[in-house]
């Protein structure tokens, strides 16, 4: 449940208080979607089992701060 409106939110201008609720919806919408939507969602990576890497094997390692065409340097 939401508050009753202030005497500000009484004074703004049709089109601030749609903005504003549209604001609130998106919200809304970006919380649904990240918490509740993706429990519907099998992840079959997740759920199989899959060899561990062991010593020898080659590995790609992926680093979120480079450049996609930018090879760490040894």
């Amino acid at each position: 449940m939401t508050s009753a409106p202030t005497i500000e939110e009484h004074k703004l201008s049709l089109n601030r208080k749609w903005k504003k609720q549209q604001q609130i919806v998106l919200k809304i919408w970006k919380r649904w979607r990240s918490e509740y939507s993706t429990t519907f969602v099998n992840r079959a990576k997740w759920l199989t089992k899959r060899q561990e890497p062991k010593e020898g094997d080659i590995l790609l390692v992926k680093e979120d701060n480079l450049k996609r065409d930018n090879w760490p340097q040894q």
